[in-house]
């Protein structure tokens, strides 16, 4: 009798063991089903925003060649010519620009990263920024803030503006004023003459102070499709008050024709 109660006794221990184990199977199967359908709906809401994010960022991409790499007025190369790739994003007010350029005539390479912020109020504009400038040949870098602002309410179509750029480097100032006129030819040309004078403050450490150039530029657009244009331009610059033997960095500030074509496209 006694062996008899321990055999059931037994029997039913492995009852309690057996259903204890199918409720834990049942646990993990339900645990399971639940994450694949956390996981399920997670990578459908991502995937979601993802496109919703992608709906609103404007991304450009430009690629571009030009004649001479003039900035400040200055023939920064001694006539080699430029090559450069441009990629942009922007959302909303906010965009990054990553600018790479390289030479194809002599060994210079440089990456400027350009964080910046727009206001845009009736027909003015305002646009600040962060530059870091890179020179990739020489291992060399320095960082600038400006801001541009520009007014396109001027009778005839015209826009003016302003543009400073300070280099915490250098410790100065260098200020572009323009004005232009986008007129459009025809539905496939659209030009834009242009003039701009530039002033130099400590900005071109070695350069004189004041107007140093006066530039006069055609832009010349065409769009190839929706999406992508090709553009081109054409300009002189006349030097102001130039004088090299007395300041270093006016060698490169002389009067010189020079022009450049890019291809855009928009996405």
């Amino acid at each position: 009798m006694k062996r008899c109660q321990r055999r059931e006794t037994t029997k039913k221990e492995n009852d309690v063991v057996l259903v204890s184990e199918m409720s834990g199977c049942r646990r993990d199967i339900t645990l399971a089903v639940l994450m694949a359908v956390v996981a399920t709906t997670a990578t459908g809401v991502l995937a979601e925003r993802e496109e919703e994010l992608l709906d609103v960022l404007d991304f450009d991409i430009t690629a571009a060649w030009d004649s001479r790499y003039v900035g400040e007025g200055r023939d920064n190369l001694g006539g080699d010519s430029l090559a450069s790739t441009t990629i942009e994003a922007a959302y909303e007010s906010l965009s990054v620009n990553v600018w790479y350029a390289t030479s194809p005539d002599t060994d210079y390479r440089e990456l400027n990263i350009k964080p910046g912020y727009t206001f845009e109020w009736n027909d003015w504009e305002a646009c600040v920024f962060y530059k870091f400038r890179r020179f990739l040949s020489d291992k060399e870098s320095v960082n600038e803030a400006g801001a541009d602002l520009s007014y396109s309410g001027l009778p005839a179509g015209l826009a003016a503006g302003v543009e400073g750029c300070y280099s915490f480097d250098a410790e100065g100032v260098f200020l572009v004023t323009y004005i232009n006129r986008a007129c459009e030819v025809a539905d496939w040309l659209t030009l834009t003459p242009a003039a701009l004078m530039g002033w130099n403050a400590n900005y071109a450490a070695d350069g004189h102070d004041g107007a140093n150039h006066l530039a006069l530029v055609l832009e010349a657009t065409v769009p190839l499709k929706a999406g992508l244009e090709l553009s081109g331009n054409i300009a002189y610059s006349f030097a102001i008050n130039d004088n090299a033997d007395k300041y270093a960095d006016d060698e490169g500030l002389r009067s010189m024709f020079y022009g450049g074509v890019a291809l855009c496209a928009s996405f």
